[in-house]
């Protein structure tokens, strides 16, 4: 994350302002009056569906179900970070993928961009893969066991 000391318009040196007990302190020039809000995490929720119609979840030993989730890297294009999921999880690149909504991860504090991801021939997460043990195609009728959140996103597709 970006910890701003100087201006990068004019150069000068930053102070705080204050936005509230809710916002707190954020750098501010006072001679250009420009504010620098920094930016909060981004993560990814991708609804993968194979060509089965099947989705895959994270199924961790004691956990519920969820969809499978990705930090996206400051800078970093949120479809650049749906390849680069698609590729870990499944060994390809998604055949399409569109945006579908976003919400406040309250738990982790981190804004989830949700995302439909239609993935190419594989049916089983890639064995040469990042991901860890635990990802299993279900078919779309099981995400009823999905958080709310995570619920709403599959009514969206």
């Amino acid at each position: 994350m970006i910890e701003y000391r100087f201006c990068p318009e004019c150069g000068q040196p930053l102070d705080g302002r204050d936005l509230g007990e809710e916002e707190g302190f954020h750098p501010w020039c006072p001679d250009c009056g420009k504010l620098y809000v920094q930016p909060c995490p981004l993560e990814l929720a991708a609804v993968l569906i194979n060509r089965k119609g099947e989705i895959l979840l994270a199924e961790e030993y004691g956990q519920p179900p969820a969809l499978p989730r990705s930090p996206v890297g400051y800078g970093e294009w949120l479809e650049d970070a749906v390849h680069r999921a698609c590729e870990q999880l499944v060994g390809s690149p998604p055949i399409v993928c569109e945006y579908l909504n976003s919400f406040w991860d309250e738990d982790s504090e981190t804004l989830v961009a949700g995302m439909k991801v239609q993935c190419m021939e594989s049916d089983v997460p890639h064995e040469g893969s990042y991901a860890p043990s635990g990802y299993v195609w279900r078919p779309m009728s099981e995400g009823r066991q999905l958080p709310a959140m995570e619920r709403a996103l599959l009514k969206l597709c």
